[in-house]
């Protein structure tokens, strides 16, 4: 079957098909080594897959996105490996409904740019990488006989990579699913306690903007606590009630919305002291803090002109729709960003040392080295009037060009066999 050009606006289940039809299991796009702006496909079909990706505003010279698919469901496989200079790529799957491709590769270009930037800002030797299980509409993931499935042909997606990039729990998935995973590939984090591994990092992202939000408190509030402060939770999930509970410990205010209502009714019950609003109430409620702690793309220019408050820290991916406008928009307010990825590092820090072998001390250690750099990058970013975004996104990018101290730079190497099976699939058709 030969595969013309199609638009991204396809559905992502149509690709899954297209792939399925071609008897192509892993498809990788992988960074042209004499020139970093050009993607190449290991199979020439799909040359037209890569000349689009390679155009868009996200692409931001990433070394690889792979796809696959779900033979169980027919769903769409993606994760984008953006830098391994320091090592495996690293970052979490996330299970959501993508409507079209699209939609699906551009949350997974800024997912993977973000894992460079938070694995490099928490000094961790690991690359960025993320993945992204597109959701079935029509299919019910709460099956438990379909899950095990679902994630267990995720694992082999990932085990068909040779470890270039390392999966982990993420959005809409637990350590049930990861343990799934591990069953067909060991490049899994955050599995069972008792399949060897530690369990849900919820609580280690949560510390770890506790830390960076005590420390904004501190610089922008004067405020030696959060007790007294009014924070307003957007989401509360795994990371968001952990957080909830951490700044009810502390004395603070807090105001909470989710779109769940299963997720509402157990705040609810574990903490009747929280003042329930709707997501569109949060967004605009007066505070002190807000913390974003769903999905991303929050704050824009829709939302910025509602907020009545003076710190934005949250457990979010990509909170900034677009960073450079957005982060401007909120210094114009006087509204200060403590840095999405510099916040929700310690999921990433509790799954890196799992890998390197677990010592809970070492994973807080490093948690709470959100401190001090929230309280560097703020005062930088004062100095020299700028978005704090720019000051992390500095530090980060500086440290995600060292490169691993024993692995050496991988990225090439993997891309060069990718290369030798396009080379080989292009002589088979001639």
């Amino acid at each position: 079957m030969k595969t013309g050009y199609i638009n991204l606006n396809i559905e992502t289940e149509e690709l899954a098909r297209r792939l399925a039809a071609d008897g192509i299991t892993l498809l990788a796009l992988v960074r042209a080594i004499d020139s970093p702006e050009r993607l190449i496909a290991s199979d020439p079909r799909y040359d037209w897959l890569a000349k689009h990706i390679e155009q868009m505003d996200d692409y931001d010279r990433h070394e690889a996105v792979l796809f696959g698919f779900d033979n169980i469901t027919g769903g769409l496989f993606i994760d984008a490996v953006h830098n391994s200079h320091r090592g495996q790529a690293l970052g979490g799957c996330r299970e959501d409904f993508y409507p079209t491709v699209e939609t699906a590769v551009r949350d997974v270009l800024r997912l993977s740019r973000g894992m460079t930037r938070k694995n490099a800002i928490s000094a961790i030797w690991y690359g960025g990488g993320k993945g992204i299980l597109c959701r079935i509409a029509d299919r019910d993931y709460a099956d438990k006989l379909l899950r095990r499935a679902v994630y267990q042909s995720w694992g082999r997606f990932v085990a068909a990579q040779d470890g270039y990039y390392v999966t982990a729990e993420d959005m809409n998935n637990t350590v049930e699913d990861t343990g799934q995973m591990l069953a067909a590939n060991r490049y899994t984090a955050c599995v069972p306690r008792k399949k060897g591994g530690s369990g849900n990092p919820s609580p280690f992202t949560a510390s770890s903007v506790h830390y960076a939000m005590l420390a904004a408190a501190q610089q922008i509030l004067q405020r030696e606590t959060l007790a007294g402060l009014i924070v307003n939770v957007q989401g509360a999930g795994n990371v968001g009630l952990h957080l909830i509970k951490l700044l009810i410990d502390d004395g603070a205010k807090v105001r909470a919305g989710d779109v769940n209502p299963k997720a509402i009714e157990r705040l609810q019950k574990e903490f009747p002291s929280v003042e329930i609003l709707t997501p569109s109430q949060i967004i605009s409620a007066e505070g002190d803090i807000f913390a974003p702690c769903a999905k991303g793309a929050i704050l824009n220019p829709e939302t910025i002109p509602l907020l009545k408050i003076k710190i934005v820290c949250g457990a979010a991916n990509n909170m900034l729709a677009r960073k450079d406008r957005d982060g401007q928009a909120l210094l114009e307010r006087g509204i200060v960003d403590c840095v999405d990825y510099n916040c929700n590092r310690g999921g990433v820090i509790n799954a890196a040392q799992e890998i390197d072998g677990y010592l809970a001390e070492r994973v807080e250690e490093k948690v709470m080295q959100a401190y001090e750099d929230t309280q560097s990058i703020l005062y930088q970013a004062l100095i020299k009037k700028v978005p704090p975004h720019v000051i992390a996104d500095e530090i980060a990018d500086e440290r995600a060009m060292k490169i691993h101290p024993t692995k050496g730079y991988i990225g090439p190497e993997y891309i060069k066999r990718y290369l030798a099976l396009q080379q080989k699939l292009a002589q088979r058709a001639a």
